[in-house]
């Protein structure tokens, strides 16, 4: 019991010093040697300030006991695909400074007759198709 006084009494000792030194509290822990999380536990602990859980804390870290809170109830979800995301067409950069767009309606038959016609032009013979 007595070694919880002294080091209660240590760690007001600490908080206090910190407060005046005019030093953040990572630089001042640095510089006492002592780590920043134990620090900000025990002035959370001595400060009874609310932790984030939204509980007030008192001296000895103990928190209050609070009612259960009611069960949060789910709610079912539709997933729908992006309608911006299907306007977008694709690009392809082909040799010889030839560029492909493919449009969301595109066929994929189409699509075949397109590459094969651009596969079987000489390179440098930059026709539209």
């Amino acid at each position: 019991m007595a070694s919880d006084k002294k080091r209660e009494q240590y760690w007001r000792l600490l908080i206090d010093r910190q407060r005046t030194s005019g030093q953040t509290a990572v630089q001042f822990c640095k510089k006492a040697g002592v780590s920043t999380a134990s620090f900000y536990t025990w002035k959370r602990k001595l400060n009874g300030e609310v932790a984030t859980t939204g509980k007030k804390t008192h001296p000895g870290g103990k928190r209050k006991k609070e009612p259960p809170a009611q069960m949060a109830s789910l709610v079912p979800v539709q997933v729908v695909a992006d309608p911006s995301a299907s306007d977008v067409p694709v690009e392809v950069h082909l040799p010889g400074a030839v560029m492909l767009r493919i449009g969301s309606g595109c066929e994929e038959q189409t699509l075949r007759v397109v590459l094969a016609a651009l596969a079987s032009q000489a390179p440098g013979d930059a026709t539209r198709c």
